[in-house]
């Protein structure tokens, strides 16, 4: 049990640090791998974003404010500690321009996600502070995929479960397309900036896929993997890390009721706009399953009320910008599967995004 510390670099856009006190080496890399792809050379003197994961005491401001019994603000300063899920977290950084920092407790979890404790917390509390930094930089941290093929590049919005990641990997697999991300990418003026997952992650869906299957992997065979490092590769799947110019938009919805797989033209400002709702989406869900555990979309409305009219509430959660210039002209498309004839959606997305 130990201090493990590691440093990442999301491009040139943002520098983030993330600490895992009182682990094992093996729950430690299990942390890592949320952004292990983006790992920093060297360490930023100043990280832009730092979590530290474990125990800690509070330092509580002496003018905060008690909010709803179990919160803690003051200007730039938000503290939680759980009830019966246990747990902890304290925010800084909420004001424009200001260092972003976040300890976390993890809390307690049920026995068959153990093996992930501390995870959830990086996506309910992380996530949305990377996004709060980029916001600042005129950038979005978007939950999308994106994939490559010669001078086009297609940004691929979606829910979870609409089948994003299936149609990406059957168009890097078996048709040519290389692979920038599934889940997380980083939009800046024009340029798609991808966040990959792990490689092992990918390379365990990209088998499951080229077996026939879905392209699923879980908790334990990361564990497993995280203990003797051993990964099978998929020499189809060819990645990418450099940023891209967004040359195509399209948003794959699922209708497992409807007929046949289909795609039509869409407005790009309409695809933006539900992009941007789906980045709120994500931000309220994560509250789901289990009671017990808070989220950011509470902790900013409970900020906004002891703290009124603040940046970051209506940046993260009210904020509907228009199109960005660069995206508002470029061919959008909405396609629509039944999540059962993937190839007759492969052959539509094959079709839309064809060079002209």
């Amino acid at each position: 049990m130990g201090t493990h510390t590691f440093h990442y670099r999301l491009h040139d856009l943002a520098s983030l640090r993330l600490s895992v006190h009182d682990a094992t080496t093996r729950r430690a890399r299990m942390l890592d791998m949320r952004f292990s792809a983006c790992r920093a050379a060297a360490p930023a003197a100043s990280p832009d974003v730092a979590l530290d994961i474990g125990a800690f005491q509070p330092d509580l401001p002496g003018d905060a404010v008690i909010i709803d019994k179990d919160f803690h603000i003051a200007p730039d300063y938000l503290f939680f500690r759980g009830g019966r899920g246990g747990g902890a977290t304290e925010l800084r950084g909420l004001e424009p321009g200001a260092a972003i920092r976040i300890r976390h407790e993890p809390y307690r979890e049920s026995l068959h996600r153990r093996l992930g404790s501390g995870l959830r917390g990086m996506t309910m509390y992380l996530d949305p502070m990377i996004a709060w930094h980029l916001r600042q930089h005129d950038a979005w941290l978007l939950h999308a995929g994106a994939i490559q093929r010669g001078a086009t590049t297609v940004l691929v919005l979606g829910s979870n479960g609409a089948g994003k990641t299936r149609l990406i990997l059957d168009l890097c697999l078996n048709h040519g397309w290389s692979f920038l991300a599934d889940d997380l990418v980083i939009y800046r003026d024009g340029l798609v900036y991808p966040c990959p997952e792990h490689e092992f992650v990918l390379q365990q869906r990209a088998l499951a896929m080229a077996r026939g299957g879905k392209p699923s992997y879980g908790l334990r065979a990361l564990w497993s993997h995280l203990g003797n490092g051993a990964m099978a590769r998929c020499e189809r799947l060819h990645l990418s890390t450099a940023p891209a110019p967004v040359t195509r938009l399209a948003i794959l919805d699922c209708e497992p009721a409807g007929a046949a797989p289909s795609a039509r033209s869409a407005d790009p400002a309409e695809l933006w706009d539900r992009a941007v709702a789906l980045e709120q989406f994500e931000r309220v869900k994560n509250q789901r399953r289990h009671r017990q555990v808070t989220n950011i979309t509470r902790f900013l409305m409970a900020y906004e009320y002891a703290c009124p009219h603040r940046p970051i509430f209506q940046s993260l959660l009210l904020e509907r910008p228009t199109v960005p210039t660069p995206l508002a002209g470029l061919p959008a498309c909405r396609l629509v599967s039944n999540g059962r004839q993937h190839d007759e959606l492969t052959a539509l997305a094959q079709e839309r995004w064809a060079a002209p």
